[in-house]
């Protein structure tokens, strides 16, 4: 073999093993590629199926049991049959490789489509089960619920008037006590609500299923969002129809919640305020000044309507600050269909009655009969 055949040999198998080379490390790169598009798809399938919500803006509340015994690819199967997650299978994966799968607990749950997976399922393995029902009445008020959930060990008021905002509390002037959360964000009833006052007259009357860890924050917004389910198309159309706001037909139908107790004797309370303020009458609602005085119900004396207060109906013109109860449908309704009335004074006897007057006259007269 002369120089030049040893030569054209030795550069034929260096070519060969550079095209070699280059050809695997090229078969390397592509199979990484394929590798890093895997595995990136793999994780933004994770964040959508267990990080994102169904539907962020369904925040009603479903209930859903979990047998006793039931196991986690089965209870994954309900909730994906449930509309509350996407994929059982990555539910369930998920809570195998967190370590959750043999932990999840029977019982009640109130799980939503506006909560991720990752949230279902630390509710589920930390056994957050419906534990109580709480019921608030027509016309209770933030202290009535406030101490209702103390009482029974959820939280306290303050923690909940941290929420709320605290009741009579006139916010142009208050600078110590926590502001009410603003929810205008999430529930479009609230954008017409003064920053002044409290949430009190939108937490819905009804009765609600407590869970084990429920929060001040994670109730009320539940409350919320049964007042805008109670909110109808006819209630709406009809507060715009007069060229109300909502505000203002809540603050109305508060305090004839408070007043009467059939819808037609608060229809005819809704006509006889409405007049007085018309005529430039003051309220002169009792429960106005119960409201701020949080005592009971009995007669009202003169020194405390002469109490100081933006919601004390003897001391100012027009309705109080802010609603002073939460009313129900049949109160909103009243206030948007007042009936009108020759009488101008009313009072309510010991057995509940509504007593109407037509003057000043008679009015002291019903006092001294019935009162």
């Amino acid at each position: 073999m002369n120089i030049r055949s040893a030569s054209k040999n030795i550069r034929d198998l260096f070519l060969s093993r550079l095209f070699h080379r280059k050809f695997t490390l090229r078969r390397t790169k592509l199979a990484w590629g394929a590798v890093a598009v895997f595995v990136v798809t793999v994780a933004i399938a994770g964040i959508i199926h267990i990080f994102l919500p169904i539907n962020p803006d369904d925040a009603n509340s479903v209930l859903f049991k979990v047998q006793e015994g039931e196991g986690s690819y089965r209870i994954a199967s309900d909730l994906e049959e449930a509309g509350l997650i996407r994929s059982r299978t990555s539910f369930f994966l998920y809570a195998v490789l967190t370590g959750r799968a043999l932990r999840l607990q029977s019982g009640d749950y109130l799980l939503s489509p506006s909560i991720n997976a990752n949230a279902i399922l630390r509710a589920l393995a930390g056994g957050d089960i419906v534990q109580e029902r709480i019921t608030i009445l027509e016309g209770g008020d933030l202290r009535d619920i406030a101490a209702e959930f103390e009482k029974r060990g959820f939280f306290t008021q303050e923690e909940f008037f941290a929420v709320t905002g605290y009741p009579g509390i006139d916010y142009r002037e208050e600078t110590d006590l926590p502001r009410p959360k603003d929810f205008s964000g999430e529930f479009e009833f609230l954008r017409d609500k003064p920053p002044s006052v409290s949430l009190e007259g939108y937490l819905f009357p009804d009765t609600y299923q407590i869970t084990k860890n429920e929060t001040a924050e994670g109730f009320v917004r539940r409350a919320l969002q049964n007042f805008r389910a109670n909110l109808t198309s006819e209630i709406l159309e009809a507060i715009k129809t007069q060229n109300k706001t909502i505000f203002e037909v809540v603050n109305w139908a508060a305090l004839v919640e408070k007043e009467v107790r059939t819808f037609e004797d608060k229809q005819l309370v809704a006509g006889i305020l409405q007049k007085r303020m018309e005529n430039g009458v003051r309220l002169q609602a009792d429960a106005t000044v119960v409201y701020i005085r949080d005592g009971n119900y009995e007669r009202v004396s003169i020194a405390e309507t002469q109490i100081e207060s933006p919601y004390n109906t003897y001391r100012i013109y027009g309705l109080p600050l802010g609603p002073i109860s939460n009313p129900g449908i049949e109160s909103i309704r009243a206030a948007l269909e007042p009936v009108e009335s020759a009488y101008w004074y009313y009072l309510s006897a010991r057995d509940g009655t509504t007593i109407f007057s037509r003057t000043f006259k008679e009015h002291l007269a019903a006092k001294e009969r019935y009162l």
